[in-house]
């Protein structure tokens, strides 16, 4: 089972690899994870 955070960060990386794929812009996504890094 997958917990709201993990959920959450999987959503900001799938936002994040449509709208910035070469990384350009990174505003931390609202709420960064050790999974963002």
């Amino acid at each position: 089972m997958i917990g709201p955070m993990q959920r959450e960060r999987q959503v900001h990386r799938a936002i994040k690899a449509a709208f910035d794929p070469a990384g350009l812009f990174n505003p931390g996504c609202l709420m960064p994870g050790p999974g963002d890094l």
